[in-house]
């Protein structure tokens, strides 16, 4: 048992979090919420238990907000309520001892509003060596840390202001200076309680606080009000407070309470804003396709003709070919989460279209991984597919294979492993077998393409027959370019 509590305290206490952001391919696509409930009334408990979303949307917001909007707020608000604590303990004409307690909120303030010229990649630099360094942790423990120097002086100067008020002497008649002292010094935690639980890494897989941080976040307001009661009856136990003023003293505890307001108004509003930021991303996305369908649309057509002109190299033919069907794909992939890579069924699609074939006459037999093939890889996939159908397409209109099954299959599958990794792209169809004396001869398209592939993805064509009388083409090229090139290869001349 005893070993079961060791594990269980290191993997909460001690060892870095394992909880993960929302898994999007892009963080423009926003994160959803997956806390909200159908009825408010549940709403109003998950809100009080539930801990900060982790995602790049949340992230992103929260360093935004620390750089470009709080500044030296949060470390002035917290000298003004410090200096309204020390007018309390004034007119409570409190021992020297009192004042010591307020030792460290005073170092904390004033630290945090020298440094906060130097912080967050500001251009200038300390003076003193000891700032570059409290400068230094502070940049490196902002998106993974929430504590830096000056935070680990708050964890001791918010309760030590409290505790300093309570203790502090109570004279008959002037209990009232205690309670507002009370009150700014509760206030004082709420700020530096706030700054420490509102900052980036509380929003970030890449946090490097262990779990306890991120699950005790919820309850931190109402720790922090058991803190402050307990404080207020240490006070009383020593007769540091007048008995009539002792309940309001302990309904200033629940001021601490006001953090949670703090911290779940902002979630809220980051994750209210991600809806509007979602709308907001996808108007912009459509607006953009549609700029592109009508303004580019003339381009179409005009770069399909150009590709048919003797004078245009057989690479550059290929490329305008794709071309039309990338204008298109990018005009009417706007939803957030349409894909990225344009599919090879939606590429063939657009390419048998002119020549009076149909979908109904291709199929598709893809092996390899299109996620998690890269995408330079992916555009040379584009361009073969090209290639390769327009060849099969323009040879099935000819007068001669008219009575030629339009059936075609395209197959895509890959080989080897690491750097020995190879792309295999075929056309499946059912025109005669080339002769090998006409394979890739001078002058061909074919030629062209398996010159392409040999010299620039260190590639081939083949010629597959078939039993049943029909062929493949099969394109192929390696991932990587070889780790030990040929001479002719290093020279750029083709492989035999």
């Amino acid at each position: 048992m005893s070993a079961r509590i060791a594990v269980w305290f290191r993997s909460q206490f001690l060892r870095s979090h394992q909880r993960r952001d929302e898994d999007l391919e892009f963080w423009w696509q926003l994160p959803a919420d997956r806390t909200r409930t159908t009825s408010p009334w549940s709403q109003l408990v998950m809100d009080l238990v539930t801990p900060a979303a982790f995602s790049e949307w949340h992230v992103k917001v929260a360093e935004s907000r620390v750089i470009g909007y709080d500044r030296i707020r949060p470390p002035v608000t917290r000298m003004l309520l410090l200096c309204l604590t020390a007018a309390g303990l004034s007119a409570l004409r409190a021992p020297w001892w009192c004042w010591a307690l307020l030792g460290p909120g005073l170092l904390q303030v004033l630290l945090e509003i020298y440094l906060s010229r130097y912080v967050y990649d500001t251009a200038d630099e300390p003076v003193w060596s000891w700032a570059r360094r409290m400068r230094d942790i502070t940049n490196a423990h902002f998106r993974t840390m929430l504590l830096n120097v000056t935070g680990a002086v708050g964890i001791a100067a918010c309760p030590l202001n409290v505790l300093a008020v309570c203790v502090a002497p109570c004279p008959a008649g002037g209990g009232w200076p205690k309670i507002g002292a009370l009150a700014a010094a509760i206030f004082y935690a709420n700020s530096g309680l706030a700054s420490a639980l509102l900052d980036p890494p509380n929003y970030t897989e890449s946090s490097l606080m262990p779990p306890v941080m991120h699950w005790i976040r919820p309850y931190a307001p109402l720790i922090s009000c058991g803190v402050v009661a307990a404080m207020v009856a240490f006070g009383a136990a020593l007769g540091r407070w007048q008995h009539d003023l002792l309940g309001i003293a302990y309904l200033c505890a629940a001021l601490a309470l006001l953090l949670g307001s703090t911290l779940r108004n902002h979630d809220r509003v980051v994750a209210a804003a991600a809806e509007v930021a979602r709308e907001a991303v996808r108007d912009g996305r459509s607006e953009l396709g549609g700029v592109v369908h009508d303004d580019l649309g003339p381009a179409k057509a005009a770069a399909e003709a150009a590709s048919r002109a003797e004078c245009v190299s057989y690479q550059d033919s290929v490329e305008l070919q794709a071309l039309a069907a990338y204008l298109t794909h990018f005009s009417t992939r706007v939803g957030l989460h349409a894909s990225q890579r344009m599919e090879l069924s939606y590429l063939v699609e657009k390419l048998i279209g002119p020549y009076g074939l149909s979908r109904r006459d291709v199929r598709y037999d893809i092996r390899w991984a299109a996620e998690t093939m890269r995408k330079h890889d992916h555009r040379i996939a584009i361009r073969m597919t090209t290639a390769l159908v327009h060849n099969v397409a323009q040879t099935l209109r000819r007068p001669e294979y008219r009575q030629v099954p339009k059936a075609i299959v395209v197959e895509c599958f890959h080989t080897g492993e690491g750097r020995d990794v190879r792309y295999h792209l075929a056309v499946h169809d059912h025109l005669p077998v080339i002769a090998s004396t006409e394979w890739c001869c001078a002058g061909s398209t074919l030629a062209a393409l398996r010159t392409w592939l040999r010299q620039d993805f260190n590639g081939d064509l083949t010629q597959q027959v078939l039993g049943d009388g029909t062929k493949k083409i099969i394109a192929t090229w390696a991932d990587r370019p070889p780790a030990f090139p040929q001479a002719g290869e290093a020279a750029g001349k083709p492989a035999p």
